[in-house]
Formats: structure tokens, C-alpha cells, sequence
């Protein structure tokens, strides 16, 4: 069952009755109207990077990345689109998150659960995905 709740849209700020998505119908649609535009270029220029998308087809650069990270065009074969993984830098053609830095943070969650189930009771402070990234950052 779907449950609806009134939001403000991320993209145009207007009020609309949501069941999950951040954006208003008008603007959804829009977004996915600039998918298929990226999409149709990249069929037809694999090798073309996101400034090159970008400039050829008036999408935002930023809206391109949204569609990388959620892994939208990796089926496209397409070669130049890499974007950094927010941990480390290194490049990754979607998600947030390379393999080394995402197992690095399964480990390290593994490893707390580990500690915390000896005698009942946690040991240290609860430690949360965004602060191990923070703290990662800082030692690089």
C-alpha cells in the first residue's frame, strides 16, 4: 500500500503528494526526458566524457552523474563515463563507492558488530558509515 505525504520538490521547490520520490511529476518527467536524451547521444557516442555530453546536449552536468551513480548508462558500454569514489578519488562508473573503500567499510562494520556481541553491552562509541568517511578522509 502506497503511503502519500505532501513534500516540496527538490528541483522546483513546489508541493507535491509524494509516495518516495523527491521530485513533483512535472519534474520527474522532465528528468527522465534529459535520460533518454543523454542515452540516445551515448548509443551513438560511446566515448564521449560528461563535459562532452554535457555541451552536445544541454543536460546538466550534474544530472549526468545522478545517472551514473544510480548505474542508469553502465549498460551503454559506454567508456569515459567515471566519476571518483567519494572515499578515496579513485574512478568508478557508478554508485558512490569503489569495491576496495566499500569492502574497507563492510570490514570495519563487521568488525564493530564483532566487538559489541562479547559481553552483551558495546564497547566505544557507535561508529556510522558518514563518520568513517570522514575519518577516512582526514588520513589520506
Amino acid at each position: 500500500m502506497f503511503e502519500l505525504s505532501l513534500r516540496n520538490c527538490a528541483r522546483c521547490g513546489k508541493v507535491f503528494a509524494s509516495t518516495g520520490g523527491g521530485l513533483c511529476p512535472d519534474c520527474s518527467a522532465e528528468e527522465e526526458k534529459d535520460f533518454v536524451e543523454v542515452r540516445d547521444y551515448l548509443r551513438g557516442n560511446p566515448r564521449a566524457t560528461v563535459a562532452e555530453i554535457h555541451e552536445e546536449t544541454g543536460v546538466r552536468e550534474e544530472l549526468i552523474l545522478k545517472f551514473i551513480r544510480e548505474g542508469r548508462l553502465v549498460s551503454l558500454r559506454a567508456e569515459n563515463l567515471e566519476i571518483p569514489c567519494v572515499v578515496c578519488g579513485a574512478l568508478i562508473t557508478k554508485g558512490r563507492v569503489c569495491a576496495q573503500c566499500s569492502e574497507s567499510i563492510s570490514g570495519t562494520v563487521q568488525q564493530l558488530r564483532d566487538e559489541g556481541t562479547g559481553s552483551g553491552t558495546r564497547r566505544g562509541p557507535r561508529m556510522y558509515t558518514e563518520d568513517y568517511l570522514k575519518r577516512k578522509k582526514r588520513t589520506n
